[in-house]
């Protein structure tokens, strides 16, 4: 139950961490971040009844968390020694990430007494939600939503490096597997896309989307592959946090009802409206659905 009663429909879970982001300019800015953070913000603010699961230190609670103060969500928060920390680089060539400190794994037992109708996992690192999590928590929902982004990095040195063979036992547990193209090509070993959405949506439980970033997303489900075009919302002041809140967009509208592309289509439409601006997704349903039927319409 959530803080106004109602059972938890979504669940995001996963790291909160404290960002570092070094743009090309040489300028610092430090903010809230984590997949679990978008997500847990699109959720919210597209009016589904939505709990946090995550573990921080907490002298850093308050701080990470205020954003999301004000929208509705149950922030179920573990004690941590440690909050997890990126520094992320940004390079003409793309980003270079550091991780100074890591919060300890999320453990099995994080989801006891807990259920919703969808949870959400987004680890960082390949060590933030273990195979036997993962399976904890698909025994606490109806669907399971996971972003591989995290089970392709390895954390050595204080550096976040890519990586192969991801659980699949993990993957396995999934309803909707969601990666970028450089990560469903490390999972599946497909360099084309098309193959690679189509490749992990078969490692799932059937449904996948590969983010293509400015060319739009694949979605495969059923057998079949669809493109999704991309969607223009303006101009770019930070993607953080998008492939976080597509997923998000992705499954509350599979919750809905939605088929496989229209709600990637809508999901499409969220993580073009989050990446205008910094920090969380910040428009709320109407605004979403207007933006939608605008960018679609002909």
């Amino acid at each position: 139950m959530t803080a106004t009663g109602k059972p938890i429909e979504v669940l995001a879970a996963g790291p909160v961490t404290r960002d570092r982001i070094v743009a090309l300019d040489g300028s610092v800015r430090e903010q809230p971040g984590g997949s679990a953070f978008y997500a847990a913000a699109v959720h919210a603010r597209l009016g589904l009844t939505t709990a946090l699961l995550t573990q921080v230190a907490a002298r850093d609670r308050r701080e990470l968390l205020a954003p999301l103060d004000g929208l509705g969500i149950r922030f179920l928060v573990r004690p941590a020694h440690a909050t997890t920390r990126f520094t992320n680089t940004l390079t003409e060539a793309g980003r270079e990430q550091a991780v100074p400190r890591l919060a300890p794994p999320l453990k099995p037992e994080a989801f006891e007494q807990l259920a919703a109708a969808a949870i959400q996992l987004g680890p960082l690192t390949r060590d933030d939600i273990p195979p036997a999590t993962v399976t904890a928590a698909r025994e606490r929902c109806t669907w399971l939503a996971l972003d591989v982004q995290g089970l392709t990095r390895r954390v050595a040195a204080g550096r976040v490096r890519a990586c192969r063979g991801v659980s699949a036992e993990a993957l396995a547990r999934a309803d909707i597997l969601k990666a970028d193209a450089a990560e469903a090509r490390l999972v599946t070993g497909w360099r084309d896309p098309r193959h690679a959405v189509r490749a992990l949506a078969s490692m799932g439980r059937g449904e996948a989307v590969v983010t293509l970033g400015a060319n739009g997303a694949l979605v495969a489900a059923g057998g079949q592959v669809q493109p999704v075009p991309p969607v223009d919302a303006g101009a770019v002041a930070d993607t953080t946090g998008c492939g976080d809140s597509f997923l998000a967009g992705y499954l509350a509208r599979r919750l809905r009802g939605d088929a496989p592309w229209p709600a990637a289509r809508f999901a499409g439409a969220v993580a073009a409206l989050k990446a205008t601006h910094h920090g969380p997704f910040s428009a709320d349903a109407a605004e979403v659905r207007a933006f939608f039927n605008q960018s679609t319409a002909g």
